[in-house]
């Protein structure tokens, strides 16, 4: 069974952070996650870093979650349990998150969407129905910043 939530790689039993993504990925993507598997709205959540001039390193949540639930109101329900972890920079709800033949967030296509290198995408997907999937998260991605510009 797939895992709702995929934000860190696992490495000897502790956490560690994927390469460049700090202490935001280490310590808030989790809390992020967590939070938003406890929705009953919210079937998978992913939650990848990316390079931000202002930040530093910006969170992008793509939660996997029913059509009734609204960005507003995902972002009010994070908003109620986090205490001091700062929210993902961007949140954007999906239908689906794309997966590969195990049932695991194909986190790699994730992570060219939160940085806008769309156009490094395309030889990755492995199928028609995989790329409709991806080509819905691409149009409605939050992240439009020229990617060169951090």
């Amino acid at each position: 069974m797939a895992s709702r939530s995929n934000c860190c790689i696992p490495c000897s039993g502790e956490r560690r952070a994927r390469e460049g993504g700090g202490p935001r990925l280490v310590d808030d993507a989790p809390a992020i996650a967590a939070r938003f598997s406890a929705h009953a709205q919210v079937s998978g959540v992913a939650v990848v870093a990316f390079p931000d001039r202002r930040a530093g390193t910006g969170l992008y949540a793509f939660v996997e979650a029913e059509p009734a639930l609204t960005e507003r109101a995902a972002r009010d329900y994070l908003a109620g349990a986090l205490g001091r972890t700062k929210p993902p920079e961007h949140l954007q709800l999906v239908a689906a998150l794309p997966r590969n033949a195990a049932g695991e967030v194909r986190t790699e296509i994730l992570q060219l969407i939160a940085m806008n290198q769309v156009d490094l995408i395309d030889p990755l997907l492995r199928s028609d129905a995989e790329r409709s999937l991806v080509d819905g998260i691409v149009r409605n991605r939050q992240n439009l910043r020229d990617r060169f510009a951090f």
